[in-house]
């Protein structure tokens, strides 16, 4: 008994040491880049209209990518947590396939679907999505939606299907039961996928720029600004932007930190 105590106290002070050091490490990694963004912008010229428009076209994309990918994908997952179905492996497999695919991969993809294959053809031709801002909310839908598929799935496999049985007795049809019962239920993990989806969306850059380009004031979000400034060789812009993803980020993680403590009812 005194030995395995002995195993026990060890193992947690060496699981402990390693979380201090990485914490350590990171802290000094996010320190040393602010105190050199914010030493740069006190030297430099103040200059906000480029960083503005990054911060404005990204919240803008990003949560319109965000609610879009939540929209799609909660039927989707509510279907494959509730239904077993011929070929069930294989649908999941392409549904969270862009999750092992590079980012710029699968911007690459869309692009040769936008320019090349007849459909796709059609709806850039129709909704201009090559090279623009249209591109830069799909490239994020693309990239984010299988996350959303996946976090959801998982959590309406958690629920009892008593809830939903009980509600479809009482004169629910399944839409209903999904709408009044099930969602309520999971208010909290909506809104925690919901700012995991932003801050992944916010900060994404491979798809974007091989489906809608990098072009200043226009196709520049956040990432993208944050490229085009360290390739210029302009460090003030270069640091601001460091600060406001930085801020921007822990703002999100925050979130999600709050509201993943909440349990689903079970």
């Amino acid at each position: 008994m005194l030995r395995y105590r002995e195993v026990r106290d060890s193992i947690n002070t060496l699981f402990g040491g390693l979380t201090v050091i990485t914490v350590i490490l990171l802290v000094y990694v996010f320190g040393s880049s602010i105190t050199w963004s914010l030493t740069v912008m006190y030297s430099g010229e103040v200059n906000f209209s480029e960083l503005l428009y990054a911060l404005t076209l990204s919240i803008g994309t990003a949560g319109a990518s965000s609610s879009l990918a939540l929209i799609i994908s909660i039927p989707i997952s509510y279907y494959l947590a509730r239904r077993e179905f011929r070929g069930k492996k294989l649908v999941q497999t392409l549904l969270l396939l862009p999750l092992a695919l590079p980012p710029v991969a699968l911007g690459i993809l869309l692009f040769i679907f936008f320019t090349k294959s007849p459909l796709g053809v059609l709806i850039n031709n129709y909704l201009s999505v090559v090279f623009d801002v249209k591109g830069l909310v799909i490239a994020q839908f693309a990239v984010i939606l299988p996350i959303s598929i996946r976090v959801l799935a998982s959590v309406f496999s958690s629920l009892n299907p008593s809830y939903e049985n009980l509600a479809l007795v009482l004169g629910f049809n399944r839409l209903q039961a999904l709408l009044k019962v099930i969602l309520p239920m999971i208010r909290n993990p909506l809104i925690s996928t919901y700012a995991l989806l932003f801050s992944r969306a916010l900060g994404e850059f491979g798809a974007s720029v091989m489906l809608a380009g990098a072009t200043r004031f226009k196709t520049e979000t956040i990432p993208i600004a944050l490229y085009l400034a360290f390739n210029s060789g302009d460090l003030w812009l270069t640091s601001s932007i460091i600060l406001a993803s930085l801020l921007a980020s822990a703002t999100l993680l925050l979130i999600i930190q709050s509201w993943e403590g909440e349990k689903v009812v079970a």
